[in-house]
Parts: structure tokens; sequence; C-alpha cells
């Protein structure tokens, strides 16, 4: 078997190498590093800084630079009270770090004195990146990277007069931990780097402490805050977070998954689970953050008590179903394997996998398993995972139907002993008779275009005859709200005629999407029901003076999930009539299907309503959770649901967010594996394209109320705003700091863009606080592009008319793309203004 799966090396891709872009200044080496470290530490000017930062991409340059500077004057330069010379200093000694000796001066030279008061108190993302960048790439100082984490040394006070130094706890890592709960992608993923680092044995000697400190968070033992806190921010995230941060999420809950049985344990009882088979199975996800959740799951899986929690949670089939893909990469199937191999040992999962594709899957395997060309490694976990499902008589029986037997009998003669050993069980195994009343059994099933047995809506509900009985809590009912009308789910249904017994079984890659698309969805409207029934009912039904939740904040938290599973629940039996008159799989019009469900204007409002108000809810089910212990009680005896999974309330909620981009992954790969010829391609073409509008709708839904959010919050933090610029009546397009440059400065300034006026704030000594600037009329306004300057700035200018006067602006970023988007959006309400 494989030991367990590792993190991918930071060292390969240490930050802030090459990010500046900066054009040097021709001229002997020494000279200029002289003139600039006197420009930039003596004069404290911005493009001395620049300067440095350029020339210290070369690594060669990094130790004459930090001989010449040292880390003082640059620590000096990070508490400035200007927040753009915080952000060059930092990127500065970012590039520093880089190189070891420098890196273990600047850890010996007490730096997070520096570093955790500027992490805890600016609210600049640029600077915030920065000062992640610092920290990072001190953390790949393996042999000094515990100092990051170490309790600060306590310097000795040059008088009795000097303040006493402050006790900043546990070193960098409780910084870093709440960190991890920005509100901007790129410090949360420059947050989650240093930490996988500093609590990798490999990469850090305190690596064991350092995992306690992050994952007890300051909580009581046995909580597992760290852990809670990772998997909320991968669960609550909508849209989908961009790729850097799943990969740095997931390689926190994998390297926290390595040593310990204790915090495997704690990962596969959060309710991560689908949402890291929901990161495996969609094609907008990088192939290298698919194998990180791959290889998070392959680590749960060596614990015992992991098992049946991860077969609750619905991740094994994904394994399976992920092998018959196209998408799925050599490295993704070769940890797919790995843990199917490790969980087949298991009776509950070879009972579950009874009636699945697994059997063709494995011998479509062997059969093209030189392309991609398969390791030794992949071929061996093949033949374990085949010896250990023949251990159970009817998947032994499916084997032997799939044909699997003779690509067994090859492999007892391969040349690793591994493999032909693993292949002699295997064989031994499925030599062993089975009786005839399962043969007859498993000969009848295995053609028969089927669903996984899962829950039906009926049995959740029926389960719910009794109350649930909580200390203090009566469940009657509340007057005022509905309760939930449902929609029984069918069971599932098993039609055509069996093959010739012992005759090998094929089923097309079309085939298996379609499986994979009616088992989700009989999984989603289980799921939507189990909400209504096991959340919400109980909840509805209590005539508790005072209730559990009053009728409005019942209503803010689940929403209309009642009127989406009154659009799926007959959308699941049309499923399954369908199905009913036909014999194949391949024959079915799954793409009309799909085409007339999207079509249909109650989905697109119903989804439209849950994802603008989807945010807000989520707000106002952590509040309670908060403040009502009675409240958080229910939830955690819901969750304890016989039917939940250990799922509590946030992962039910979140599905309706999620299945849409789910329809467009499965409807996308039946249109990959479905021939031009074939009668339902213009159906599915039809329907990807009517799906892909439904998800456009949603986008804009959200954005729109991620918007209202934003443009509420400005109007409180906002001051000294002109009445005729109230915010009230007008739309936000676009919001977020620009560096507004000067002649001899620049500073970071606010930027407000409405649909007629970009209003231009500066930033008060209070955090949140904003004070208006300028406000630039769209109408009369103009942008023009700059190329980059020899400081690598990102430039453009925004010209306008006020008071019949030309006025201009000169902006920039240190990004190129916020600098293209920006221009973009502007010119559009330009253009839009003067049509």
């Amino acid at each position: 078997m494989a030991e367990h799966a590792r993190v991918v090396s930071s060292q390969e891709d240490p930050l802030a190498a090459t990010e500046s872009g900066i054009i040097v200044p021709k001229g002997d080496l020494e000279d200029r590093i002289l003139t600039s470290v006197v420009s930039a530490v003596l004069l404290e000017q911005e493009y001395g800084l620049r300067v440095l930062i350029n020339i210290t991409l070369e690594s060669a340059h990094q130790a004459v630079v930090f001989k010449r500077i040292g880390v003082d004057p640059i620590r000096a330069l990070m508490s400035s009270d200007s927040e753009v010379v915080q952000m060059l200093a930092a990127w500065l000694l970012a590039h520093l770090s880089l190189n070891q000796d420098n890196s273990k001066a600047v850890l010996e030279s007490y730096v997070t004195e520096s570093l955790i008061p500027l992490l805890k108190t600016s609210d600049n993302k640029d600077v915030l990146e920065k000062a992640l960048w610092v920290v990072n790439n001190l953390s790949l100082n393996h042999s000094h990277s515990h100092i990051l984490a170490a309790k600060p040394i306590v310097r000795p006070k040059a008088s009795e007069d000097d303040p006493d130094p402050p006790n900043e706890g546990w070193g960098i890592i409780p910084v870093l931990s709440d960190m991890l709960l920005s509100q901007h992608p790129m410090v949360v993923a420059a947050a989650a780097r240093p930490l996988v680092n500093l609590m990798h044995k490999d990469r850090c000697s305190s690596y064991a402490t350092n995992q306690t400190i992050f994952v007890e968070a300051g909580a009581a033992p046995g909580q597992y805050a760290g852990i809670k806190k990772v998997v909320s921010i991968l669960t609550r995230v909508y849209p989908p977070p961009p790729d850097d941060v799943i990969l740095t999420l997931t390689s926190l809950l994998q390297v926290l998954s390595i040593y310990e049985d204790k915090y495997r344990l704690a990962i596969a009882s959060s309710g991560v689970l689908s949402t890291l088979t929901g990161i495996i199975s969609n094609p907008d996800t990088s192939e290298i953050a698919k194998v990180q959740a791959l290889k998070v799951l392959f680590n749960l899986s060596l614990t015992p008590q992991t098992e049946t929690i991860i077969l609750e949670s619905n991740g094994v089939l994904p394994l399976v179903l992920l092998m018959g893909t196209s998408y799925a990469t050599h490295a993704m199937k070769r940890m797919a394997l790995n843990t199917l191999a490790q969980l087949l040992g298991s009776d509950a999962v070879q009972a579950h996998l009874r009636a699945s594709s697994l059997a063709k899957t494995l011998t479509e395997f062997l059969v093209e398993k030189a392309i991609p060309p398969a390791t030794a490694e992949m071929i061996e976990s093949t033949a374990v995972i085949i010896a250990n499902a023949a251990a159970d008589e009817y998947l032994r029986e499916e084997l032997v139907l799939a044909g699997t037997v003779p690509h067994i009998l090859k492999l007892t003669n391969d040349v690793n002993p591994q493999i032909a050993e693993a292949a002699a069980i295997a064989l031994s195994n499925l030599e062993i008779p089975v009786p005839d009343n399962i043969k007859a059994e498993v000969a009848t099933e295995s053609s028969r275009p089927s669903l996984t047995r899962t829950l039906s809506t009926s049995e959740a509900l029926g389960s719910h005859k009794e109350p649930l009985t909580i200390p203090g809590v009566t469940i009657m009912p509340i007057q005022g709200l509905p309760a939930p009308a449902i929609v029984p789910t069918p069971a599932p249904v098993m039609i055509a005629e069996p093959p010739a017994f012992g005759a090998p079984v094929t089923v097309s890659r079309r085939e298996r999407v379609i499986q994979e698309l009616l088992r989700t969805e009989q999984t989603y409207v289980q799921n939507l029901a189990l909400c209504i029934s096991v959340f919400l009912t109980p909840l509805v039904q209590t005539t508790r003076n005072p209730p559990l939740l009053d009728a409005t904040k019942i209503g803010q938290i689940f929403l209309n999930i009642q009127d989406i599973y009154q659009v799926h629940a007959p959308f699941l039996q049309e499923l399954v009539a369908q199905l009913e008159k036909l014999s194949t799989f391949e024959s079915f019009p799954i793409g009309s299907v799909l085409q007339q469900f999207f079509s249909e204007p109650e989905l697109a409002k119903a989804y439209s309503y849950y994802t603008f108000h989807f945010d807000a809810a989520d707000v106002v089910l952590h509040e309670q959770i908060e403040r009502n212990i009675l409240f958080s009680k229910y939830l955690e005896k819901c969750s304890e649901h016989e039917h939940c999974g250990r799922l509590g309330l946030s992962s039910f909620l979140i599905q309706p967010i999620q299945r849409i981009p789910r329809y467009i992954l499965l409807t996308n790969e039946l249109l990959k594996n479905t021939p031009s010829s074939h009668p339902d391609h213009s159906s599915l073409q039809q329907a990807l394209s009517t799906i892909k509008g439904v998800a456009t709708i949603l986008n804009e839904a959200k954005r729109e109320a991620e918007h209202e959010t934003k443009k509420a919050l400005f109007k409180k933090t906002l001051v000294g705003l002109p009445v005729e610029y109230d915010l009230t009546s007008r739309k936000l397009y676009l919001e977020g700091q620009l560096v507004l440059l000067g002649r001899t400065s620049s500073s970071f300034q606010q930027f407000i863009l409405l649909n007629d006026v970009l209003l231009v704030a500066q930033k008060e000594k209070r955090k949140d606080a904003l004070k208006f600037s300028k406000a630039i009329p769209l109408n009369s306004a103009n942008i023009q592009d700059l190329p980059k300057d020899e400081t690598g700035q990102n430039n453009f200018i925004i010209a306008y008319k006020k008071n019949k006067r030309d006025k201009q602006l000169k902006v920039g970023t240190p990004r190129a793309p916020e600098k293209e988007e920006w221009m973009k959006c502007i010119m559009e309400r330009i253009l839009a203004l003067n049509r």
C-alpha cells in the first residue's frame, strides 16, 4: 500500500519571487544598490524600494542587498504611516527571505514583533498579502522555521522606563489561523501556505506542537476548533473558491490527517466529505486541487473508524465513478484506486458497492491500463480492490460476469512480486463458488439501469413520527408558517433483461454519466427532504413559548427550500418514469428531459431567490448558533439523526447553491460522450446552453446580493458624503482599493464605482471608517491607459470635468488583472451613460 499522501512542497513555488516586473536602471550593481538603499531607507521613497525589489529578484543579489541594508531598517519601514511603504517594505523582505542565510538572520531578529502587529491591524489586502509572503518564505527555512511558531523571546529592557513587551501568545500560528477568515481569497490562501509548512513533520521541528495550537485554536481540547474553521470556509464560500484557496485549505486538512487518528476522525466527522467529493467532480477545479482532495480522502481511510462516516457521506461511490470519467488524470486515478483499496476491506463498503459499476470499471481499467500508462502501484491497488471485493459473494459474481478473471490470471505471472501476490489472492477469492440464488440475483440485476439504493423521502419523514427530544424543548406547531408539502420520492427502478450468464457486460461512458446524474439527483432530493423533515418541520410544529426560533428567523434561515424541493421531486419522478419506458440507459433522452426541466420559469425563480438571500441566511444561522444555546443543541441533535450522516444544517442548506454547477459538469460530460450522430446530441447542446443561462442568472443574483451588502456597509462607514451622491437609489458595480499616485508620494484610497459616479474616499484612523474625498461624474469622464512604468506599477488615468475645469487622477494597482477590470468597468459605465 502507498504511504500517507504528502503536500506538494511550497519550495517548488516560493512566493513573491517574480511579482514586480520592474525595469532596473542601467549601471553598476553596487552603485545602484547603495543609491537605492539611501533613497529607500533614509528618505522612505517608494521608488527606491521598488528598485530594490526588482534587484532582489535575482537570487545572487539577495545576500548582497541584505548585507548592505540589514533587517532593522526594513522593519522600521513596515511600521510606516504609509500603507504603500508598508507594502513595499514587506515585499522587499519577502524577496530577501528567499535566501536561507538571510531568512535565518531575519528569524533570529525578533521579526514576529513587527509581523504580528501588522497582520493583526492592517485591513489592506495588498499589505497583508506581502507580509504573508514574508511569513511563507521564512517558513521554507525548515531548520529554523520553529522560531516563527514559538512564544516570542522577551528581550531585556534597556531601562526600567521601557514598556513591558507585548505578550503575543504562541507566535504566528493563532494570527494565521484568524486570517483564514479573511474575505479576500488571496489573503486566505497566503495565510494557509505557511501553516501547511509549520505543521508538516518534514518542514518544521515543532510540527506536533504547532498542530495542537492550530487545532485547538484557543478552545477546549477535543473541540477541534481549527479544523472546524477550515471546514466552514470550504463549505460556506460561494461562488466556489478559486483554486489556490481550495488547494491550500485542502493541503491544511491533508497535513493534519497524516499523523493523528483523532484528527482524521475529527475531519471525517466535520461534514467536509461532500465538499471534497464536489471538488473532485468539478471540471473547473484544477487537477492539483482534485488530487489534494483525494489525498485527504486517502489519509482519512487509514483510520478504521472513518469508514462508516465516509460511507454515510456518500464518499465511496464518487471514487468509482471517477475512474470512468474522461477528465480523470493519471494522478487522480492513482489516488482513487489507493483509497478504494483501503476502504474495500470493510464489509459495509462491499455491500454498498453491490450493483454499482465497480466490477465493470475495474475490468475496463485492466484492459485499458496502458492509456494512460498505469504504474505498478495502480495495478497492485486494482488487484487488491478486486481481492477485497471478491470476498463479498455479490461483488464476486459481478466481477466474474464483467470478465475480470482472465485479466487477473495474467497478472499472477507479473514480474512485480507485489502485483503477482495480490493477483493470486484475488484469483483465489474469485474461484470460491457463489451460491446459486446469489448468482441468479446478480445475473438478473447486472444489466439493469438502476439507482443505488438510498433513503426515500417517505422513509425520511416516517423516521420523525416521534418529535425530537431535547432538554427544555417541547416540539409543537407554530402558527403562521405552513407545514412542508411533501412529494414522495419514488423507489429505484430496475428494468431490462439480463445478459447470458458469464458474458462480459460493458457500460459506455455515456451510460455511467447518466447513472451518476440519476444517483446524485436522488441523493439531492433525499437531502432536501431530510433538511425539511429533520431540521425545519420540528421548528415549525413547536408550541414552545417562547419558540426556539420565531417565524421570521426560521424564514430567514431556511428561505424557500421547500419550493426547491417541490421543483425537484417531480423532476426525479419524471426521470424514473422515462426509464420505465426504456430498456437501456444508452437510449435515454436525457438531453430533452434536462432541456424541459431547466426551461421551467419556476426553477429559475426558486433558485434566484435562494441564491440572492443565501449569504444573509448563513449569517443569521451562525448568529443564532452562537447566541441561542438551545437552538445550537437542537441542531446537534438533528445532525445525529441516523440518516443525516453527522452533517449539520449548513451542509444541507448549501446544497442548492452547489447543485446547478453540478448539472453543468454532468451535462458537459454527457455531451463529450454522446456522438454527434446520436439523436440526443442536439438536445444535450440545447440543455447545456439553457443550464448555463440559469447559472448566469444565479451568478448575477449573487453579485447583486453582495453589492447590496457592501452598499449597506458603505452607508454606515462613509462619512461626509454629499446628499447628491446618496447611495440608496444607485447601483454598485465595483469597489476596492487603488493606489492614488501623487508627485512625491502615494496612498491607498477606496474607490466606489456606481452607475453614474465614481466616489473616492480616504481611510480614517478608525479601522472601518472612510471619509469622502471626491466624486467623479462619469458622464464627463474618460480613461487613458498607461504603460507599466519603471517602478512596475500598473497605472491608468481617469480624466473628467468638474465645474467646467479639466481634472485627472493617476491611479494604479500592483496587479495587471485588477487594472484591466477597473478600466473595463469604468468604460462600460461611461459608454452606458453616453448612449
